[in-house]
Order: C-alpha cells, then structure tokens, then sequence
C-alpha cells in the first residue's frame, strides 16, 4: 500500500494530525509500520469477536492507558469508548491501583541491587464481584505488566489459565496489554511534538 493511500487513522486523529502537516510526512515515511498499528487497533478494539467481547477489551485498554501515561489523548479517546457502569468500574480499580512504575524485582544477580519489590495488586472485593473473576485477573495481570513487568514470570500467565481463559485467549490480552502500552508512548511523544512546533526535524 502507497502512502498516499493510506486514510487518516486513530493515532492521527486523537493527536490532530491533518493530512500535510509536518507530522503526518513522518508518519507516512514509514506506511508499513502506520498500517500495522492501524490494524492492530482494528483487530484488539474494534472488531466483533465471540473470543472476548469488546466492552471488556476496551476496559482493559482504558486500564492500561491511563496506568501508563494519564491524561493522553488516547486516555481520553478510551474513557469516550466505556458506558457508563464500566467508566465507574475503571475509576475504581484506578483508584485503588498504585501506578509508580516500573518497579519490581530482577532475576539477574547482576541487577540485583536496582530491584525495587512490590506487591502483587489485587482488584478490591467490592470490584471483583462486578468484574467477575476472569476479567479480574486480566486486569490483575495487566497491572502487573504495566508496573512491575520484571515480576513477569511463567506462573503469572497461568494465573489467566486458572481464572478460566483460554490459551489463545491469554495470548490476545498479552497483546492488548503490549500494543496499548506501545501506541500510548507513540500518542504522547506525537503529542509533544505537536505541542512544539520546530521539534519535529528532531524526530
């Protein structure tokens, strides 16, 4: 595909990026990588699929994009997607997760000494209860991938096993967890340079 080809995608419109602007040519410099991210947009938040409904993988992408950088466009932009009773639940579990990251404890002795431990965080009762366990433990799991990610190991994705998903399924949230921490960084750096005009050259 062309780069002329290529339509004005969510990245482009929660930053404001208009065709011709000097961050829209970068952007289209590389229309592989834009296409990629516009796809994987379309495939974890926007298409029908019986595997997970949408309304608990946009909770989760609103989880994860306000754990990693708050007050986005893309924060927003997720916020907008939620109902209501689920925009509440989001309040509440953001409420009570810590969000000082990334921290945890290395395996490596070499890095021992920057190990900074912390606790497993576990969705309040009251939250659960509404969530149901399965979803619980996705957002458990995202948490843990957004905060301390060096605590990943082996046993965690078997947490998911255990609440009732899937293998595939847990494969689709790891990627939901990965890809909205990514696209939240590419949103904020965008933004930034949106926001100071002359530093694109730089980018």
């Amino acid at each position: 595909m062309s780069p002329e080809s290529i339509d004005v995608d969510l990245i482009d419109q929660v930053v404001g990026i208009a065709p011709g602007d000097p961050l829209d040519t970068i952007r289209r410099a590389r229309p592989v990588a834009r296409d990629q991210v516009q796809a994987a947009e379309q495939a974890l938040f926007e298409t029908d699929t019986n595997d997970i409904p949408r309304d608990q993988r946009w909770l989760v992408g609103a989880f994860v994009t306000a754990l990693t950088v708050p007050g986005t466009p893309l924060d927003e932009h997720r916020r907008a997607g939620l109902d209501p009773d689920r925009a509440v639940l989001l309040e509440q579990l953001l409420s009570s997760a810590p969000d000082q990251g990334p921290r945890g404890s290395y395996r490596e002795p070499g890095l021992a000494t920057e190990s900074q431990p912390v606790e497993r965080w576990l969705v309040p009762d009251d939250v659960r209860a509404q969530l149901g366990e399965p979803l619980a433990a996705v957002v458990e799991h995202a948490h843990l991938l957004v905060i301390h990610p060096r605590d990943s190991r082996p046993a965690v994705l078997g947490r998911l096993v255990e609440a009732g998903w899937t293998r595939q399924q847990v494969v689709t949230w790891s990627q939901l967890v990965a890809f909205t921490s990514f696209q939240t960084r590419v949103v904020t750096g965008l933004t930034a340079l949106k926001q100071n005009p002359g530093t694109e050259q730089a980018a």
